[in-house]
């Protein structure tokens, strides 16, 4: 499945990491299954991001064990991501400063919040962001039929980390998809440069699905001055 997926894509979503660390060999067979310029964005395992205390000792472990399998595919390494727990809320801050301290500064990482409290209140998302700006975290910008208030544009650097979830190829996902394209050619005029845009699009079969795809790219490429191909009806995996 990978090897036809990155016929089409330069970059994967990764959620094979969700529930645990694969060992350092599986890794290994991942680059030899894509080309020189494939990214892999990995997912914090949720051993970590929804733990009742994200910075126990058993949490640290878990992410010293991450950081080693990252250290294995770096030169494929997209940005990696935490999901936070829905119920982990702005009352945790100092705890959410506590880890991404302890993270280190060279690695890439994104972080998506969840819980409306850390967007209700413009204070909390200030202080959030200056934390994110101050150790160059990426905030993810989770587009999504059922909330918006997570559909942000915080942004602390030159990435945009995007995670579209569409609606069944609605006609919504249309009128979302040019807005989208509206907001790219906005952020790109503004600086950002690195614009990591993952879709989950959930269909009855594979032709909706590269539908979607293949309605959007053309508005990228005319917009940005791209030249991303249109998908073909390969077996691809989608996450």
């Amino acid at each position: 499945m990978l090897i036809e997926y990155a016929k089409q894509f330069n970059s994967i979503e990764f959620n094979g990491t969700r529930y645990g660390v694969p060992k350092l060999k599986v890794a290994q067979n991942w680059k030899e299954k894509v080309g020189p310029d494939f990214k892999f964005s990995l997912k914090l395992p949720q051993f970590i991001t929804h733990r009742k205390n994200i910075n126990d000792v058993e949490a640290y472990q878990k992410i010293d064990e991450f950081l080693l399998l990252w250290s294995e595919i770096e030169e494929y390494s997209g940005i990696n991501f935490a999901v936070m727990a829905n119920y982990f809320r702005s009352e945790q801050f100092n705890e959410l400063d506590k880890f991404i301290r302890h993270w280190p500064n060279e690695v890439p990482l994104a972080i998506e919040l969840r819980d409306q409290s850390w967007f209700n209140d413009l204070r909390v998302v200030n202080r959030w962001q200056e934390l994110f700006l101050e150790h160059n975290v990426i905030p993810v910008v989770t587009d999504t039929p059922g909330r918006r208030d997570v559909m942000h544009f915080n942004l602390t650097n030159n990435h945009l980390f995007v995670r579209y979830v569409g609606d069944f190829n609605h006609s919504s996902d249309k009128y979302r998809i040019y807005k989208w394209i509206d907001k790219l050619v906005e952020l790109v005029n503004c600086g950002v440069d690195h614009i990591w845009f993952y879709v989950h699009q959930p269909g009855e079969n594979r032709e909706r699905i590269l539908h979607f795809f293949n309605f959007m790219i053309p508005l990228v490429n005319q917009e940005l001055n791209l030249e991303i191909k249109e998908l073909k009806n390969h077996r691809l995996a989608y996450t």
